[in-house]
């Protein structure tokens, strides 16, 4: 789920900011953090859960048996409702399409065949999924749920997939592949699929989308046979720009936020010889958040004001993964490393 940050018309900001106030300034409204992912526990088993300001709540069973496995992969609060979407594996083995409501399992796939939700969008009272769901054929199926009605974005014939979704107005956007029979990353809109790269499209990958009016940007990263490297992208509108200008390997396969005319793009960039190191580009402008030492990846941005907040990664020298929070560059741990523990997903109120 994208979320964008309008600007307020100059007229309007000066008329706010020039109102008489002869009370003491109040303090400023508390901001608070969400960030959705997994950990594992003791028993080797992975559970769903989110952190509030760093705060860790449960959305599956934290004492999981072993070869138990859920995960959160997006958040939104929407008015005082929580949702975040996911996955989570039955009894059968079986992996279910899931969001919870506060707390609350919901399902989207009844378990009869492999699903998972990866993204969600709010619009007015339309709660929107993607994800994806096997067929009889054993096929994976990129499919959006519009208020829990599936719709497929393929026949079935191919494998594919799903990992964002945007809406603007009455225009439903999915990004994903289908291996047709070359494995192909499109955006469709409506259900019409178009090829995202326009350079390699074979050797490209593109995970997340962003809407700021009428402009589509969707990140990710293509390979470069002129330099022989991956290098980070962004398309806008079918146009690329690349943000990996360097002489290292670059992904922005993180999210995206618009922000006024300001673009943030999220990813990793490694660091000689093989070292992914977290890093965030604002505008083309690359920003190096992890060490270069340890492995490190930026997975999702949020930007509220003047303050970016970058939900990420770093692997601690028992190779357990620490969800990481970087406010304006400054890192927070959000968990201790004793267990590992990934993020999807970052909202800010």
């Amino acid at each position: 789920m994208k979320r964008l940050i309008l600007i307020l018309p100059a007229a309007l900001w000066l008329a706010v900011s020039c109102k008489k106030d002869n009370s003491s300034d109040p303090p400023p409204p508390e901001t608070t953090v969400y960030i959705a992912g997994a950990m594992k526990n003791s028993n080797n088993a992975v559970y769903a859960c989110y952190w509030k300001n760093g705060v860790k709540t449960d959305l599956s069973s934290a004492a999981a048996p072993a070869g138990s496995d859920a995960g959160a992969t997006d958040i939104i609060i929407s008015g005082s409702d929580l949702y975040a979407a996911g996955y989570e594996k039955t009894a059968a083995g079986k992996y279910r399409a899931v969001y919870w409501k506060n707390g609350t399992i919901n399902y989207l796939t009844d378990g009869t065949y492999d699903a998972d939700a990866k993204a969600i969008y709010i619009s007015g009272s339309d709660i929107y999924f993607c994800g994806t769901e096997k067929n009889a054929a054993g096929k994976v199926v990129p499919m959006y749920w519009k208020n829990g009605t599936a719709v497929p974005l393929t026949n079935g014939t191919y494998n594919g997939n799903a990992f964002d979704i945007a809406v603007s107005g009455s225009d439903v956007y999915v990004v994903g592949y289908e291996s047709n029979p070359s494995l192909v990353y499109k955006l469709w809109k409506n259900g019409v699929p178009a090829t995202v790269a326009s350079v390699n499209p074979q050797k490209a990958f593109f995970f997340h989308l962003a809407i700021s009016g009428s402009d589509v940007y969707v990140p990710g990263n293509e390979y470069d046979p002129s330099s022989t490297q991956t290098k980070a992208v962004y398309y806008k509108n079918g146009s690329q720009t690349v943000l990996g200008t360097g002489t290292s390997n670059s992904y922005a396969w993180g999210d995206i936020f618009i922000s006024g005319t300001d673009i943030y793009t999220t990813g990793s960039e490694t660091n000689p010889p093989t070292t992914s190191m977290a890093v965030f580009w604002k505008n083309g402008v690359k920003t190096i958040l992890g060490d270069g030492i340890k492995t490190s990846a930026a997975n999702d941005v949020f930007v509220k004001g003047t303050d970016v907040y970058v939900a990420g990664y770093e692997n601690n020298s028992s190779g357990n993964g620490v969800v990481k929070l970087w406010k304006n560059g400054t890192a927070t741990n959000i968990t201790d490393g004793s267990s590992s523990a990934y993020p999807n997903s970052v909202y800010v109120q």
